[in-house]
């Protein structure tokens, strides 16, 4: 997830800028990564306990659903018009990053703070980070290939100098 985060700051430099001079917060930036690129784009098979029908479409007993939490944070019916652009400053109507319900994940509140602490001091000690290559052209990211997780197979970055503490 933080490379998933760090990717939408190095690629969207104006909401990196609100977030270094507090404009937006980290847990806003945090909160919209993964709203917007989550680490977890399918939740494993579920099965019904009984016959549902969902917009007009019959699920049956047993069958196996597949939770698309990636479609999810993207539905402009929820978030949007605009629910592919990362923008930290978006309202948040709430995301499945971290499960629903019986599956909510119970390391939620780690796993914020985890990223809000890494982002932070990510940023602060490589001020001028960036990514090695100008032109996306150039490179394009590579999915991990998993089922269940959501990453980029690598992140080439420039640290540039580093901030002393």
């Amino acid at each position: 997830m933080i490379t998933n985060a760090s990717y939408g700051l190095l690629t969207h430099p104006e909401q990196l800028a609100m977030a270094r001079s507090g404009a937006v917060s980290w847990s806003a930036v945090v909160e919209e990564a993964i709203r917007w690129n989550g680490a977890v784009n399918h939740f494993p098979m579920r099965y019904p306990m009984q016959d549902i029908d969902i917009d007009g479409i019959r699920i049956r007993r047993g069958e196996a659903i597949l939770a698309s939490f990636g479609s999810a944070g993207r539905d402009p019916m929820h978030h949007g018009h605009d629910a592919d652009v990362f923008d930290a400053r978006r309202r948040q109507a709430g995301h499945l990053g971290f499960g629903y319900g019986p599956h909510f994940c119970l390391g939620v509140h780690v796993a914020r703070m985890q990223l809000e602490v890494a982002l932070s001091a990510l940023f602060e000690r490589f001020p001028e980070l960036r990514l090695a290559v100008s032109d996306p052209a150039q490179w394009q990211p590579v999915p991990v290939a998993s089922f269940v997780s959501n990453s980029i197979e690598s992140l080439p970055v420039v640290l540039g100098p580093q901030r002393c503490r």
